[in-house]
């Protein structure tokens, strides 16, 4: 993370508004060049909340996400947009599994 880029994560965004104000700031990075677009997973899968000793329990289910990369830092970013009941995400590349 850097200045330049995202300052946090967001696991789930709240509303429809946090939602845009990212939207925005994709667009804006993207057309400074500050972030540039690098993947786009399509589909959904699930992933337990956590292990122990190896065996999953409960889950999560991830559907589609664009990965970009910040010029500036590297930092890699998976952002998964809001679709009716989903919330999306904006996580590191490296905390998304």
């Amino acid at each position: 993370m850097c200045k330049d880029c995202f300052q946090q994560e967001i696991y789930s965004f709240s509303n429809e508004l946090e939602y845009k104000r990212i939207e925005n700031m994709v667009n804006e990075l993207i057309s400074s060049k500050t972030l540039e677009f690098i993947d786009y997973f399509k589909g959904a899968f699930s992933k337990p909340k956590f292990e122990i000793f190896g065996l999953g329990f409960g889950s999560e289910t991830y559907h589609d996400y664009n990965e970009y990369e910040c010029i500036v830092c590297n930092q890699k970013w998976k952002i998964s947009y809001p679709d009716n009941a989903w919330r999306g995400f904006l996580l590191k590349s490296e905390n998304y599994y």
